[in-house]
């Protein structure tokens, strides 16, 4: 396992409290009942679920019960015939916004992260965070353009909590370094 790899082991330990929460996790495991995840062939709720425990981990103090909601709703809409209306009707505008601005596509990806809401960026930055710690092990090819373009756009994440921006420019900062080894490796298999 590489420095890169520091997967979410105990969701035992999520802090979810508060029904909007507990209803989120429900809801998002009804719509991706089934879906398993690209590379890992995992579960895909262990995907959002991870993501909610990032924000829970690394923020300060109580987690914000939208972020949490989001962080577990927040590819709900884009993998699923799931609607922003539901997910209003059933968390609340907030919530609903938070997932909207983290769902693809939204027009132009780059110019919406300034627009984006602070809980938004701070469900979108999760999301990079756990999406970013197996891929140089899983596929390193793939890993390099994506890992290059996280690190392009991480500099608009710096008003999120400290904690989650520091894990997400060190997570950014370890693919890099990975992706650099695997490199030399491949230099050196082609000798």
């Amino acid at each position: 396992m590489s420095v890169v790899s520091t997967r979410i082991k105990n969701t035992n330990k999520l802090r979810i409290k508060g029904s909007k929460a507990i209803r989120a996790l429900g809801h998002a495991a009804t719509y991706h009942y089934k879906q398993t995840r690209k590379y890992t062939g995992e579960a895909y709720i262990t995907h959002p679920i991870a993501v909610a425990q990032i924000y829970s981990d690394n923020c300060t103090g109580e987690p914000d019960e939208d972020i949490v909601a989001a962080c577990l709703l927040h590819d709900v809409v884009e993998d699923s015939d799931c609607t922003f209306t539901e997910i209003a009707f059933l968390f609340g505008h907030d919530v609903a916004q938070y997932v909207q601005q983290c769902t693809n596509p939204w027009p132009k990806k780059e110019c919406n992260l300034r627009v984006m809401k602070r809980g938004a960026l701070t469900v979108k930055a999760c999301d990079m965070i756990h999406n970013l710690q197996d891929i140089v092990d899983l596929d390193p090819k793939w890993a390099k353009k994506y890992v290059s373009d996280k690190a392009k756009i991480a500099h608009h994440f710096i008003s999120i909590e400290p904690k989650i921006y520091k894990l997400l420019i060190n997570t950014i900062d370890n693919c890099e370094r990975e992706l650099a080894k695997w490199e030399a490796r491949e230099v050196l298999n082609e000798k």
